[in-house]
């Protein structure tokens, strides 16, 4: 959809969600060319949503803490580039910091601080870079086009970007936000030149800087490159591993349009495109940011028909035109979101699960009153598995029968009685 979206020459504020799964770029909850034993690439480790929602919540409550108790010297805008618990993290838990703060450590809750500067409180560097005054410039001059040039038809071509993107290009972006990618120049009819004037860093070799855009050129119109930027690659030639300037303004000047570049723009030496910066910053959380302003938001089906999603996902139908590609699909998607698949496994892993929080539960009737209106949620759970737990033994008893009946009477069908 995003590809038939470049193919016409309008480019409104756009925004593409897609899970965890697609967009998550913490190394530790899913590894990025990795291979497991059977060969699948970049396979999760555990529950990626339960690991990603926990260093979240931890990343929140750390940051929030941090500016109310000055304690620790933080900055929204500028956020530090690591912590402690970014990367070694053993433990996770979510952390109240109302009660933490008041925990009679009679140090002004330092004590609460030496615990969240622990390794073992896991959290996301990833998700804390969003608050970044510099990543949110950065993200905005990629994901959203500049209404001041660009127009309808006015400018560039099937290639060129302009605020365009897929999910690659957000993976791409929280890898490496430093770097432009697929910059798109298309030369204007009356001046065949892109209007780039390139230089040389002293004493490097490869190190190609724009030194200047020049009046008329399609660099300067497009917007997108500025001077000071240095050169990645020319249409997917690495050129930062050394090349003759004087090769490299020929290759430019022999291209057909459009010219693709992806050019580096950020301080220090964080070039290579392959390897994460220090500001790497969360594709998911941002797809979602984007999505509050943009004027059309590509998602799969379950996102808008699912309403458990569509509430978690903060996507807003109303007064919206919402239109479904390949709408047949509609009925099996809306029918596997109402169903469940679960092996015999599963059941007893629940079971087993259920069973420990159970071990807990007290009839209500031997509780007074009173405590029964002081239970937390987290006091009711034992209660609450224990009623799931009941119910579970009903279905495994039934399965049970039926396996047993198929098997005694040769195949013949089984109906269960509920």
């Amino acid at each position: 959809m995003v590809s038939s979206l470049k193919k016409t020459p309008y480019r409104p504020r756009m925004a593409i969600l897609g899970s965890r799964d697609r967009l998550c770029i913490h190394k530790e909850l899913r590894p990025r060319n990795d291979v497991d034993s059977n060969n699948n690439k970049n396979k999760p480790r555990g529950n990626l949503n339960t690991g990603c929602q926990m260093r979240v919540a931890n990343t929140e409550s750390y940051r929030k803490y941090a500016m109310r108790s000055q304690l620790v010297d933080y900055e929204d805008d500028v956020p530090p580039l690591s912590h402690p618990g970014d990367h070694n993290g053993d433990v996770g838990f979510n952390m109240n910091m109302e009660d933490d703060i008041g925990d009679g450590d009679n140090n002004g809750g330092r004590g609460t601080n030496q615990r969240l500067e622990s390794d073992k409180t896991k959290m996301c560097p990833h998700y804390r870079q969003l608050t970044s005054e510099g990543i949110a410039k950065k993200a905005y001059s990629t994901f959203v086009p500049n209404k001041k040039k660009v127009d309808c038809c006015s400018i560039g071509g099937e290639k060129t970007k302009l605020g365009a993107h897929d999910i690659e290009d957000l993976v791409k972006f929280g890898v490496q936000p430093n770097i432009k990618r697929d910059v798109a120049l298309y030369r204007e009819p009356d001046v065949p030149s892109f209007g780039l004037l390139l230089g040389q860093k002293e004493g490097t070799r490869g190190s190609i800087v724009i030194n200047n855009l020049t009046s008329g050129g399609s660099a300067l119109k497009e917007g997108t490159i500025k001077q000071g930027d240095t050169i990645v690659s020319i249409g997917k030639l690495d050129i930062t591993r050394g090349h003759e300037l004087k090769n490299l303004k020929d290759r430019i000047r022999n291209t057909k349009d459009p010219l693709l570049l992806d050019v580096y723009r950020g301080a220090g030496n964080d070039i290579d495109e392959n390897e994460y910066s220090q500001e790497s910053a969360c594709p998911y959380y941002l797809s979602r940011a984007l999505a509050k302003g943009a004027d059309l938001v590509f998602c799969p089906y379950n996102y808008v028909l699912d309403p458990r999603i569509r509430n978690a996902m903060e996507l807003q139908v109303k007064n919206a035109i919402i239109v479904l590609d390949e709408a047949h699909n509609v009925e099996d998607t809306l029918r596997q979101e109402g169903s469940g698949t679960y092996g015999e496994i599963d059941i007893l892993e629940m079971n087993v699960l259920l069973s420990s929080y159970a071990s807990k539960w007290q009839p209500t009737n031997r509780r007074s009153d009173s405590s029964r209106m002081e239970d937390s949620l987290h006091d009711q759970m034992p209660g609450i598995a224990h009623n799931i737990l009941v119910f579970l033994d009903k279905i495994i008893d039934a399965l049970k029968k039926s396996r047993d009946a198929f098997e005694n009477n040769h195949g013949e069908l089984y109906l269960l009685n509920w």
